[in-house]
């Protein structure tokens, strides 16, 4: 499976970074995974949560932003990704890499 939108947060004081990406499982659930550690050192970790809809991930993207931005973390990249197969609902990688999407628009495929 293939992210369909990447983001990054690092510190620079601090040498640590956090990224989140978001995916559709194959269940059709949204998927965002959580991953943080140091540039230098091994320690990290990682999470997954699962949501029912784009608009609750971006949600909880824009929430852990907040919180990073909070902390002293910048967000140093957003990266849209087109998928080999876009799910229903997916939507269009296409767009500003400044701002968090919170209308996406749903790509039409015909996969017959």
């Amino acid at each position: 499976m293939e992210y369909i939108r990447k983001w990054r947060w690092h510190h620079e004081l601090k040498d640590r970074y956090y990224t989140a990406a978001a995916e559709v499982d194959l269940f059709g659930r949204w998927t965002l995974l959580d991953s943080w550690g140091g540039r230098h050192n091994r320690l990290g970790g990682g999470k997954t949560e699962t949501y029912d809809s784009w608009k609750a991930l971006v949600r909880a993207v824009d929430a852990l932003n907040r919180q990073r931005v909070k902390r002293g973390y910048v967000l140093s990249t957003m990266q849209p990704r087109r998928t080999t197969i876009a799910p229903h609902g997916a939507p269009n990688p296409g767009g500003s890499p400044s701002a968090l999407p919170s209308n996406p628009e749903i790509i039409h495929r015909n996969c017959g």
